[in-house]
């Protein structure tokens, strides 16, 4: 089935990649046609549906096949993904539609691209994944710091060819005690897409031509929604444990309590992962927050009340930050392993110093620079809405 009316089918998979694509659409200079296609993550429950329905024609949630570890799992894999694609098949997308891609790595994605590949096809990459979204296999054989799992080599080797998927992906781990993996790209994004651009932080000056700005700033809510004091706000973030983490998160806590309580309300923000970890911390003198929503709906609704936005890990001090809230992160001072470290550099990689927290006594102070302005994301946008 097609239409006449051209669209652009957005593809996500987390939430946090859900703020991007509604600032994406209400930036959007033309009344073309926007659909949301998800691939459902569990986070997805945690998340007020009122907040981006209305923005989009279409919201299709769809089943992301779970990975194969034995040979009962490969069965399974096949079953769901040719199940999958019957469905995305009946999508009644039109041949001068355009799919812009939000998500990484996911199978729905892979299969959306796969069914339609003779249509536009956009990415839009992460700054700080650049460099990891595309790996040859050589460079995790020979690497001493990765290695590929009896899952990555099935889903490379056989799944993915066999069930003619557009990307093949290679899974592999991180050595360290933090036990991390990630997913590349077997081959360069350039030749898997129409076009790329790379999203970076609002504080990057001279963007590249292929670069735009993070347009969540354009969110902001400026209207404040209670009658309480200015707030400091922690997000605790379900990533590692390592030797004594939940005492320095506690450190942390009880020294910013001793620095603002009073001329602050203090309050705590859960990971979705782990509700009841606040019983773990010393948590005296904060309050705990259990607002709907996810952490960037939480900093939307409530952007001109934060004072200060504050971590230990949180990649939600990126999403403050982009929409002018001061943020800090604590994440070098827990020891954490190299591998794990360097994750999250290059995360922040284009924060101001002052983001950096130097140890776990220190105190947030003011930028020195100033991140760009409204104006500026929007014109950077226009590389993008000039493509779709």
């Amino acid at each position: 089935m097609t239409t006449d009316k051209k669209k652009i089918w957005m593809i996500i998979d987390h939430p946090w990649q859900l703020s991007l694509a509604v600032a994406i659409r209400v930036a959007c200079p033309t009344s073309t046609g926007f659909n949301l296609i998800i691939s459902r993550h569990k986070y997805w429950k945690f998340i007020e549906s009122d907040s981006y329905q209305n923005h989009f024609d279409q919201v299709l949630f769809f089943e992301e096949p779970e990975r194969a570890h034995n040979l009962k799992g490969v069965f399974q894999f096949i079953k769901s993904v040719k199940k999958l694609r019957r469905q995305i098949e009946k999508l009644p997308v039109g041949e001068d539609d355009v799919f812009l891609t939000l998500s990484y790595f996911k199978y729905v994605e892979n299969i959306v691209t796969s069914v339609f590949s003779r249509n536009k096809q956009i990415f839009l990459c992460r700054g700080d994944m650049r460099g990891l979204v595309h790996k040859k296999l050589s460079d995790i054989l020979f690497s001493k710091e990765f290695w590929i799992t009896k899952s990555g080599w099935v889903h490379y080797l056989l799944l993915e060819p066999l069930l003619m998927l557009k990307k093949r992906t290679l899974f592999y781990w991180i050595k360290g005690k933090e036990q991390t993996h990630e997913t590349s790209y077997s081959a360069p994004v350039e030749l898997l897409y129409d076009k790329v651009f790379v999203i970076k932080s609002v504080f990057k000056k001279n963007l590249e031509p292929a670069e735009i700005y993070f347009p969540y700033y354009l969110l902001r809510n400026e209207q404040k929604q209670t009658g309480e004091r200015a707030r400091i706000v922690f997000f605790l973030a379900d990533f590692v444990r390592n030797e004594n983490y939940y005492n320095k998160i506690s450190q942390i806590l009880q020294n910013l309590r001793k620095q603002y309580q009073g001329q602050y309300f203090l309050e705590i923000r859960l990971h979705p992962n782990k509700l009841n970890e606040f019983e773990l911390v010393n948590c005296d003198g904060w309050t705990i927050n259990r607002e709907p929503g996810n952490a960037e709906q939480y900093l939307i609704r409530h952007a001109s009340e934060i004072a200060l936005a504050v971590s230990h890990l949180s990649t939600s001090a990126l999403f403050a930050a982009s929409i002018g809230i001061p943020a800090y992160s604590y994440h070098r001072c827990f020891g954490f392993n190299s591998n794990f470290l360097q994750r999250f550099e290059r995360i922040f990689a284009d924060m101001p110093e002052e983001f950096f927290m130097t140890s776990l006594e220190s105190f947030p102070a003011p930028y020195a620079t100033k991140p760009v302005t409204p104006n500026e994301i929007r014109n950077s946008l226009q590389k993008l809405y000039s493509v779709l």
